[in-house]
């Protein structure tokens, strides 16, 4: 199972090892997962998501979560 841990701008970088304008590129091509907003500023993502995502990106399937079957 998946880590279910909301990451901040600053950690999901670190767990992609990429420089925040990469997240921002990426976001504004449409070739990111979406992020949850909190208040008017404050974005985040599920950890979970951003796993799959480069599971995907690295041709792998996603991983089968408890939560979608």
């Amino acid at each position: 199972m998946r880590p279910n841990n909301f990451l901040t701008l600053k950690r999901a970088c670190e767990l992609l090892q990429v420089h925040p304008q990469t997240i921002y590129n990426w976001r504004k091509n449409g070739d990111f997962p979406l992020p949850i907003r909190i208040g008017s500023r404050k974005l985040l993502w599920l950890e979970s998501d951003l796993l799959d995502w480069l599971d995907v990106k690295n041709g792998c399937p996603p991983a089968i979560d408890a939560r979608h079957v």
